[in-house]
């Protein structure tokens, strides 16, 4: 191996972060870790995993048994799986017939595209093999991506969406080998959520329906999340946001 290529597999490896929420059976959580390794992944996390032994896992992980043992841990809730993440994307089997932010989706190949030229830590969630990501769960990520399947089979087995979702990724990271890595600086979460707070008091001050309030949040979230927005291009938001804030305040006070 080339140590240029060396170099690219370990950007790969250091950018994403898998999340497995109470994953139910350890043949599951063996066959995410060999395809973890198959293209080139390395960080697994267990939120809460319904097993408590990980021995018939490392079984099937074939020669990812070395992932299981150094790179995955066991955290007991969300938050502390996404400690030290600036993207956080959820996945769904299941879509809406019509438009709801919640569920707002990409494509695997759509996510990958955009995902290249990231330069943030991202974590990739997966739901329970019963019934995937709860709205609650899903409300915590910025994007969400869905593997389009036959419409009358559409729920694919974890393991599966995991390897596709990745083989999506991996290929789009690959399309940048040789090409250097984008300088962009990208925002930190806590940032994100201050130009959130300001769209919200946004809504509030200027009497937007409470009722559609958390649509319109969630929507701009997700539209936020998908232009991968750059740090300056978010303080040029904060800063614009600010001001019609400061003009709504004097208002109130007037």
């Amino acid at each position: 191996m080339t140590e240029r290529k060396s170099e690219w597999l370990s950007r790969v490896a250091s950018k994403y972060r898998v999340v497995l929420v109470e994953p139910t059976y350890q043949i599951n959580i063996g066959y995410v870790a060999r395809c973890m390794k198959n293209f080139g992944f390395r960080d697994l996390v267990l939120v809460k995993p319904r097993v408590h032994m990980l021995s018939e896992a490392a079984i099937f992980s074939a020669h990812a048994r070395d992932l299981l043992l150094k790179y995955c841990w066991v955290v007991d809730d969300l938050e502390e799986a996404l400690t030290g993440i600036d993207l956080v994307v959820g996945t769904t089997g299941k879509i809406p017939r019509g438009y709801d932010p919640l569920r707002a989706y990409l494509t695997p190949r759509e996510f990958a595209e955009k995902a290249r030229d990231y330069n943030g830590n991202i974590a990739l969630l997966f739901g329970r093999e019963d019934i995937g990501l709860k709205n609650t769960e899903l409300e915590v990520c910025d994007l969400v991506v869905h593997v389009p399947a036959n419409p009358k089979y559409p729920i694919l087995n974890l393991s599966h969406a995991v390897a596709i979702i990745l083989y999506e990724i991996f290929i789009g990271e690959r399309s940048k080998y040789g090409k250097g890595v984008d300088g962009r600086k990208i925002p930190r979460r806590s940032e994100m959520k201050i130009l959130l707070q300001y769209f919200s008091e946004i809504l509030e001050k200027t009497g937007y329906p409470a009722s559609r309030r958390r649509r319109a949040e969630l929507t701009f979230r997700r539209v936020i999340a998908r232009s991968m927005i750059s740090k300056e291009e978010l303080y040029a938001f904060m800063g614009f946001f600010r001001k019609i804030l400061v003009r709504v305040r004097q208002v109130d006070e007037a």
